[in-house]
């Protein structure tokens, strides 16, 4: 995602030829504002199973949020074995989504290796956070508070909400029937908001209503499908999702895997969101992956102490709280 949709060096180029149909292939442009422009930058695909990410052995798809910051500290430690030239470079992991509960524990593990001597030593700086997850139920527990901040709920709908529900908006008593029937005018309030930028229209791709409390992920990561790559007309709106559905595409292009050096035959096909390892809230687990840390409140206060810098920011028109996944 941060290599194609943020900060990495190529963008994809929306430019519609006004004389076709409007069915066209996703091409790239340089991205002016890369950060490649300043800093040496590792994208990886973790935990094995997102993007071109792979095992050799299915167990070893099995992971948590533990083992996979523990397989990213072996992955950097092996990776700066093989270029020592860039271990005097100073050192910031980054991420973004769900990896905000992952990266404080890569950080973490890295002053642990350091401390005991482990070889290669890092030069950790710190970290920067976009829009993470930090605690799961403090922070979907968030949006409604968020969504009267933001003028999306009324002063009357919320403080009935708050009161019928004791401020306490996840895991309702299902016997508490004024909380739930709040929560219900919530999220009418809501369904025609695009949930990733509350100040854009809501996409055409975007198939199911979204829930303000259903889950961590947005509707369109909720419900991945198949869509015909086509460019918008000259007279719809630009949509973010466009972004993601050629992604798809453009992974999934042969040309492209061989120019990436994907090894043949190790996925069938590039999917955004892997449903076998995506979470949702209220998941303990998934087939392939255990959410075995709640919240990521304690590696911040241990890191702080450790004096190790960090930047945690969030979009002010999304709905993803920032004190709480890459």
């Amino acid at each position: 995602m941060f290599f194609l949709f943020i900060v990495g060096p190529l963008k994809f180029n929306f430019t519609l030829n006004p004389s076709n149909s409007g069915e066209s292939k996703p091409t790239l442009e340089l991205n002016p504002y890369s950060w490649t422009k300043v800093a040496n930058i590792i994208f990886i695909d973790q935990p094995a199973g997102s993007g071109f990410s792979y095992a050799k052995k299915w167990e070893a798809y099995n992971s948590s949020d533990t083992r996979s910051a523990s397989l990213t500290y072996d992955f950097l430690r092996k990776w700066l074995v093989d270029h020592p030239n860039f271990l005097n470079n100073p050192l910031y992991i980054c991420g973004i989504s769900y990896i905000g509960i992952v990266v404080p524990i890569v950080v973490q593990e890295i002053y642990n290796g350091n401390e005991a001597g482990k070889e290669p030593r890092m030069k950790i700086k710190g970290y920067i956070l976009f829009n993470p997850l930090t605690n799961r139920n403090s922070d979907i527990n968030s949006r409604i508070p968020y969504a009267h901040r933001v003028a999306l709920l009324s002063d009357e709908l919320y403080e009935s909400a708050k009161s019928n529900c004791q401020g306490v908006y996840i895991a309702v008593d299902p016997d508490n029937r004024l909380c739930a029937s709040d929560l219900e005018v919530v999220n009418e309030c809501v369904e025609k908001i695009y949930f990733d930028q509350i100040l854009e229209p809501i996409c055409l791709t975007t198939i199911s209503k979204p829930n303000l409390l259903r889950s961590y992920r947005s509707s369109l990561e909720e419900n991945p499908i198949d869509i015909i790559w086509s460019l918008p007309r000259l007279s719809e709106p630009w949509c973010r999702d466009n972004t993601y559905k050629a992604a798809a595409v453009w992974a999934n292009d042969k040309a492209v895997q061989n120019a990436l050096h994907i090894r043949e035959g190790t996925i069938r096909e590039w999917v955004r969101c892997n449903k076998s390892i995506q979470y949702s809230f209220g998941l303990s687990e998934t087939v392939s992956y255990t959410f075995n840390v709640p919240s990521s409140v304690d590696y911040h206060r241990n890191l702080t102490n450790k004096k190790c810098r960090a930047l945690i920011a969030r979009e002010m028109d999304t709905f993803f709280k920032s004190d709480r996944r890459k």
